[in-house]
């Protein structure tokens, strides 16, 4: 993988929940750690639901494999967040990772 396609950075972000007063738990999400990575569009998709539109668009993200990365977690690039769909090894090795995202979803 040529270093100048690494060129965005990419927050990771984790989930922490707390107990609320009402017995339920609230959540929110901390950037854990920030790499380099290589962002591509996907695909997009739109449809009418409740008289709104819903907008969605998939990316894939190609960072430095790390370990700490789960579908739990989600990402920030360019002050957007994502939703993780999955996580593939490249070239199966631990040297690179795919992550498959969607924007515009609710994490």
């Amino acid at each position: 993988m040529p270093v100048g396609k690494m060129r965005h950075r990419i927050n990771i972000q984790t989930i922490s929940r707390v107990a609320d007063n009402m017995g339920g738990n609230a959540h929110s999400f901390a950037t854990s750690i920030t790499v380099w990575g290589m962002v591509e569009t996907l695909v997009g998709s739109e449809k009418v639901e409740g008289d709104q539109i819903e907008a969605k668009q998939r990316y894939r993200f190609t960072l430095r494999y790390n370990a700490i990365l789960t579908v739990d977690d989600r990402l920030n690039y360019d002050s957007k967040n994502f939703r993780i769909i999955s996580i593939q090894k490249k070239y199966d090795i631990d040297k690179y990772q795919v992550v498959i995202a969607e924007e515009g979803v609710a994490t």
